[in-house]
């Protein structure tokens, strides 16, 4: 509703905005704190427009049949000036207060819509609210390398719960599709000094593993493999590490080893995110998986993940515009 303060023309000397002042209703909708505030400067604008027009109504009453060419008539025009000057203020003032208040009523309507999408996600298995998204955006890359590694970690973790014979399943079918290019970065990445694996059984199979082996012989690869990857606690170390040349490929090293035993849509995930090719801002996605237990982590599927992905671009759309629009509302209140 917009409610219209009119200043008579034939007060105002001169055209344009100040001869209409137009303040927008304050909604209901906003918060009791933000309503109170913004209904007192709605009725301070009003109150200083009512003071304008009876200065206007004493100008004409003042100099009423002031003849031209006179000290008083360059009195009277020096005092219109100023009379128009204040009403120019009034109106850029006014202008100002019908911004804010859209800014204000946009940010509900932001608060709203994330609030309902902060529902959608909690449905999918998250845990976090939007208020977690917001803080964690400002991490640092050391810390987002932590969390990487937590990452790798609790899916490595899945190992420990899944079936052996299911896993092996898993490897014998795995195996066929490893390119020579995967087979050589796994060894160059794991069996040497550097690596820092330390495993004397893993390392033996490592130097020796080829994926043409007998199925009874890949068999007893995937028994090797499954019972590293169940002891082995150092792995995640490689997601933590930012300063190495080989940082990537160590990384992509230790992935496709584990997805060789596990299949999991959150392996892509990792691996964007290690290539540094996700966006960091939305790293509530991956984090979230943090907070799931066991068998919410295992029973993800890539339904779900794609449904989360859209899900969280929208919140972190969301929460940017929200707060871009906060910054431009204290603009505006500082004013």
């Amino acid at each position: 509703m917009i409610i219209r303060v009119v200043v008579a023309a034939q007060i105002f000397a001169t055209a344009g905005r100040a001869q209409e002042l137009k303040l927008t209703a304050v909604p209901d909708g906003l918060p009791a704190g933000e309503q109170k505030i913004l209904q007192e400067k709605r009725a301070a604008i009003v109150r200083e427009s009512d003071a304008l027009l009876q200065k206007r109504a004493d100008y004409v009453t003042e100099f009423k049949g002031t003849k031209a060419a006179t000290p008083r008539a360059a009195e009277a025009r020096e005092r219109r000036a100023e009379l128009d000057a204040e009403a120019e203020s009034l109106a850029d003032e006014a202008d100002d207060f019908t911004e804010t208040v859209d800014i204000a009523v946009r940010i509900e309507s932001l608060t709203a819509q994330i609030k309902e999408t902060e529902k959608k996600l909690h449905g999918l298995g998250f845990k976090q609210d939007a208020e977690d998204f917001e803080q964690i955006k400002g991490m640092s890359p050391a810390d987002m390398a932590k969390l990487k590694a937590r990452l790798f970690f609790r899916l490595q973790g899945l190992v420990r719960e899944k079936p052996e014979q299911a896993m092996q399943k898993r490897f014998l079918k795995a195996v066929k599709n490893l390119k020579p290019a995967q087979v050589h970065n796994i060894q160059a990445m794991l069996a040497t000094k550097e690596s820092g694996i330390a495993d004397p059984v893993f390392l033996e199979w490592l130097h020796s593993f080829q994926p043409d082996k007998s199925e009874a012989g890949l068999e007893a690869d995937a028994r090797v493999l499954i019972g590293f990857l169940k002891r082995e606690k150092g792995l995640g170390k490689f997601f933590e590490r930012s300063e190495s040349d080989t940082v990537d490929l160590q990384q992509e090293a230790a992935i496709t080893l584990l997805s060789l035993v596990l299949p999991h849509p959150y392996f892509d995930v990792l691996r964007e995110v290690a290539a540094g090719t996700y966006d960091v801002s939305e790293a509530w996605f991956y984090v979230a998986v943090l907070d799931m237990d066991t068998t919410e982590l295992g029973a993800v599927t890539d339904s779900d993940l794609a449904a989360q992905k859209m899900l969280i671009k929208q919140m972190k759309d969301l929460i940017n515009e929200r707060a871009m629009m906060r910054d431009e509302l204290g603009k505006f209140q500082a004013s």
